[in-house]
């Protein structure tokens, strides 16, 4: 059944409903005019595990596969945490990178420069506020002059929470006629539950069971409802939604039971903006710590993102997306 002919409250509360998006996408990033294209970036601060988001591992060791279960998804074969229903059910519409690498220190503000492009030139907001404070230092890429809008839009089906007003606002700012929004799900890591597990005290208290009872429940729902809603007003063919972190988790719990910094493999997700959905690109080893097949440099990410929006790219964007 098209999914334009669905009730959205009715499809977000059946979490393992099968229904695919009408309209399937099948035109390449590059064929979207300069004046059309458009890009929603979910920057999932803190830097999600690979293994407890889209590259579970059910067969390793528990002290490397976590707390967590993972359920299968439209595509064979394929897994993801058990707690992302909603996106499950959709995955035949996403493309999951799964060997996302980068070369240099596990930082947080690291990483936020290597995957955010230089958009100071395009028509550019961030939804939330600008991020903050990192670990000693105040991470670059996005400018101050930036706007930052704040997240005021509610629709039930996205959730009342802070990830689902900043989606709703996403898209309501994309329908407005901006090119790239950019949403912050959070702005420092520092006291706060955000994806950065690390499970120590103090300032750093986010654990994995946060994942569970918060993060991943709330970003399923707004994500799933945001890639819904663009395609029912028919935005989603020229808007690029990429949900990616800084970074990625250590391959082994720590002594906590939360998981540490780590660049050397993680996973992101594309949609829309003629990515081709139901694929997965890389093959992560048994314990996601790094790639096996089809390295992508991180840098990748945000050469992609340009690309799409009619900048020359730094570097090779990710053409896998689109075959």
């Amino acid at each position: 059944m098209p999914i334009a002919t669905v009730h959205r409250r009715r499809f977000l509360q059946t979490a393992a409903t099968s229904i695919a998006l009408a309209g399937t996408v099948s035109a390449t990033s590059a064929s979207a005019t300069e004046s059309t294209s458009r890009c929603i970036v979910l920057l999932m601060t803190g830097g999600p595990s690979q293994l407890e988001t889209w590259d579970p591992k059910p067969n390793a060791p528990s002290a490397v596969r976590g707390p967590f279960g993972s359920n299968a998804t439209r595509i064979p074969g394929v897994r993801i945490n058990e707690y992302f229903p909603r996106i499950a059910s959709l995955m035949d519409h996403i493309a999951i990178v799964r060997t996302l690498s980068h070369d240099d220190m596990p930082l947080h503000e690291t990483g936020l420069q290597i995957v955010q492009p230089a958009l100071d030139l395009l028509q550019h907001v961030i939804v939330g506020e600008r991020l903050g404070y990192f670990g000693g230092s105040f991470p670059t890429g996005q400018s101050a002059d930036i706007p930052c809008i704040a997240p005021t839009v509610v629709d039930p089906e996205y959730g009342t929470h802070a990830p689902g007003r900043m989606c709703a606002t996403a898209r309501a700012l994309i329908e407005q006629g901006q090119r790239c929004v950019t949403v912050n799900l959070a702005s420092t890591v520092y006291d706060r539950v955000t994806w950065d597990c690390h499970h120590d005290r103090g300032s750093f208290a986010s654990r994995l069971s946060d994942y569970r009872d918060t993060l991943a429940p709330q970003f399923d729902q707004a994500y799933a409802a945001l890639l819904v809603d663009l395609n029912q007003r028919g935005l989603l063919q020229s808007t690029l939604v990429v949900a990616v972190g800084e970074m990625g988790r250590t391959p082994y719990l720590n002594e906590r039971g939360g998981r540490d910094h780590w660049a050397g493999c993680w996973s992101a997700l594309f949609a829309g903006g003629g990515v081709h959905g139901g694929q997965t690109i890389g093959r992560s080893d048994a314990y996601t710590a790094f790639p096996l097949e089809t390295k992508i440099d991180a840098a990748q990410v945000a050469a992609t993102i340009a690309q799409h929006l009619g900048q020359p790219p730094n570097v090779l964007p990710i053409g896998e997306l689109f075959r």
